[in-house]
């Protein structure tokens, strides 16, 4: 077994977070017909999810994708 000890590890951001504070998910959500509004000092979908894209929110699905 062989290994490089002087390797330089880094890791790459692959995804960005979809936040519904993001002007372009803030547009995607309200071109859908949801809304976006600040609770708690963060942005919120239907004032009901503090993210823009979920798995299982079926009652959101309209908005959240």
């Amino acid at each position: 077994m062989t290994g490089n000890l002087t390797a330089s590890l880094s890791a790459t951001e692959l995804t960005e977070n979809h936040s519904p504070g993001r002007d372009d998910e803030r547009a995607r959500v309200e071109a859908s017909g949801g809304i976006v509004v600040t609770l708690w000092g963060k942005p919120w979908v239907n004032a009901e999810l503090p993210m823009s894209r979920a798995i299982g929110d079926v009652y959101q699905k309209r908005w959240v994708s």
